[in-house]
């Protein structure tokens, strides 16, 4: 696709009105490597700009990278959401330090509006140095599978500088980003599939008119027996008001984090996944968790947390994988979102990881849900007796405070609705 198709994929009829045509690189060229402007998607008003490719391979100069960051300073003041679509080479080189200090200026921009308005972008070809890090600091990811590729420095780089040998795949290939490093929230299989997953992103971020659904059942999502594993999206599924928007699927799949309306109201979820690890806690889902939260604290989401979580995953690996530190930056990030946080205990919560429902301003349990330092069986390990009695006991969380309802499965989706509207 052409940059104009793109744009015209994105935007809704009409609507795109573009930013600074007549701008200029220090040369005198046309600044005509990025297309900026703001348009409507979803009815919506949102700050966009989209490399050309066609134009010295998307690179930008001082003129055009100055462009793009005159039009996020808008979009903060006018509090647009800004939609980034990158197939950018970095910089003009032969600029030299003034096209440094133009990338400078737009990545300022993208770090102020951190917080401000939800950032999106889309990788629809190659992505390297300044316009890697762009990416890196939107708020949603997504790239096209076999075609998207983002690093700092490239393979030629790498090689010149390490004698390495390195394929780009392997490098900052699509698939590397979604199960390596999680910069990828969605993978798509065209330019098409990218384009419009942001204007579902866009529309997923606001609340829609109440939907009244015919309630359906939780009976036989969540097994009885706790050891008993289960895929947690069919509960989500089950509660929502249409399928979940899984995010970053393949990342940390002990944990899963998307976007879900509950009654219209758009909101973050993040789930325990009982089918990977029994649920654990570990490093990568500690880093997809704390992410996921600031996330929702950023684009001003409320977030749901549904806890099924035997533990912290022991072990030497973690353990030197610093699972201390990204633990204690779980714990910060829920402590410090400012937006309405409910957790659900749907069948238990042990030890350390009960981070994800410590900090919650309500906390709903399923009956028989089990709450305590520790279970039953790793404590008498722990302690070495078998003599050992835990309480576990959802009463006792309860009158501890710790718990505030305990709610019937079927009541749970409008217990939800109602707590998310309050």
């Amino acid at each position: 696709m052409t940059v104009a198709e793109r744009l015209h994929a994105l935007c809704d009829p009409d609507s795109f009105v573009e930013w600074e045509r007549d701008a200029c690189e220090r040369d005198g060229s046309p600044a005509w490597a990025v297309r900026c402007g703001f348009a409507r998607v979803h009815g919506r008003q949102v700050a966009v700009y989209a490399h050309d490719p066609a134009v010295r391979r998307g690179a930008l100069g001082e003129g055009s990278a100055s462009k793009v960051a005159r039009l996020l300073l808008q979009a903060g003041q006018r509090g647009t959401p800004v939609i980034a679509i990158h197939q950018c080479d970095g910089v003009r080189v032969e600029e030299g330090i003034h096209a440094v200090q133009g990338w400078e200026r737009l990545l300022g921009a993208h770090v102020r509006l951190g917080g401000v308005v939800p950032q999106l972008a889309a990788v629809l070809g190659v992505g390297v140095g300044a316009s890697a890090y762009a990416v890196a600091l939107c708020d949603l990811v997504v790239l096209v599978r076999e075609r998207s590729f983002l690093f700092v420095v490239g393979p030629r780089g790498v090689q010149q500088a390490t004698g390495q040998e390195v394929g780009m795949d392997a490098l900052g290939g699509a698939a590397m980003h979604a199960t390596r490093t999680g910069t990828a929230h969605a993978l798509a299989d065209d330019d098409a599939g990218a384009i419009s997953r942001l204007r579902g992103w866009i529309h997923a971020l606001r609340d829609t008119p109440a939907v009244h659904l015919q309630p359906q059942t939780l009976a036989g999502l969540i097994p009885d027996d706790f050891r008993r594993p289960y895929d947690v999206r069919g509960v989500l599924d089950a509660l929502g008001d249409a399928p979940l928007d899984e995010l970053r699927p393949d990342w940390a799949p002990n944990l899963v984090t998307g976007l879900l309306r509950f009654g219209g109201r758009a909101t973050g979820v993040l789930a325990s996944q009982p089918r990977h690890l029994a649920g654990c806690l570990d490093v990568l889902a500690s880093r997809k968790a704390a992410a996921f939260v600031r996330l929702c604290d950023a684009v001003g989401l409320p977030l749901v947390t549904f806890v099924d979580v035997p533990g912290y995953l022991p072990g030497l690996a973690q353990e030197q994988a610093g699972i201390l530190n990204f633990g204690a930056d779980l714990l910060r990030a829920y402590g410090s979102t400012t937006t309405r946080s409910i957790a659900v205990v749907l069948r238990k919560s042990y030890g350390g990881a009960s981070v994800l429902s410590c900090t919650a301003d309500r906390v709903l349990a399923l009956p028989g849900a089990r709450l305590s330092a520790m279970g039953a069986e790793a404590a008498r390990v722990a302690l070495g007796s078998d003599g050992v009695a835990v309480d576990e006991s959802l009463a006792t969380a309860v009158a501890a405070g710790y718990v505030h309802e305990i709610v019937e499965p079927d009541a749970l989706r409008e217990r939800l609705i109602s707590l998310l509207q309050a």
